[in-house]
């Protein structure tokens, strides 16, 4: 498979996956993996991409699933700082935060208590959707290809890593980045990642694979 293949079936991977969970695409492209860069910033800003050589997909939201999404509660739960109608990047985490802080408090009621874990929940599920469309990508490339490009799935996974760790590393050590002569390893949270959500994300790109190819 030539690398420009790779790379087309890896950003479909994201792409298609993160439609299917309900997760906003407005764009997509095709970069070598020698990326150009401005002020050392990747051109490519998954899953927002913005450079040159970019094709609007205006027909994308009508083919992948589009009528079964809510995407309102997003918008709601999260904020737009960008003032662009995109949810902002974030894990949930002041959710999580307002739950672990009622429980650990007398104040509430149980009604009170049942609307702070929906909405907790509702985070979880958020992050969950990211990481399945995060992984998509280099699992999609891994398919095409028969092995992991740890090279092209470098940015893919370090998002991933600070995601997990931020959402899940206080209750799963597994997913908190050791650290090793002061250094942190985050080889084996990329390996517990895998471990945890992969077999879910290939089982996701099987049943999509059309709209990847």
């Amino acid at each position: 498979v030539e690398e420009i293949n790779a790379t087309a079936f890896h950003e479909a991977g994201h792409a298609v996956v993160a439609r299917f969970l309900g997760l906003p695409v407005t764009h997509m492209t095709i970069y070598f993996r020698t990326y150009e860069t401005t002020a050392g910033r990747n051109l490519v800003d998954y899953p927002h991409v913005r450079g040159r050589w970019i094709e609007d997909l205006p027909e994308v939201e009508t083919v992948i699933g589009a009528e079964d999404v809510d995407e309102s509660f997003l918008m709601g739960l999260f904020p737009d700082p960008e003032g662009d109608g995109l949810p902002a990047y974030g894990t949930g985490t002041t959710e999580l935060d307002e739950y672990d802080e009622a429980v650990a408090s007398d104040e509430y009621d149980e009604a009170h208590l049942t609307h702070i874990e929906e909405r907790r929940q509702e985070a979880l599920d958020w992050v969950e959707r990211r990481i399945l469309c995060t992984l998509a990508g280099p699992v999609a490339e891994e398919i095409v290809t028969g092995e992991w490009n740890s090279h092209g799935a470098q940015f893919d996974t370090m998002r991933l890593v600070d995601l997990v760790e931020e959402t899940f590393g206080r209750d799963d050590p597994a997913l908190a980045a050791p650290t090793v002569d002061g250094v942190a390893d985050y080889g084996p949270v990329v390996r517990r990642i895998k471990e945890r959500w992969g077999d879910a994300t290939r089982q996701l790109l099987s049943e999509l694979w059309p709209w990847v190819e």
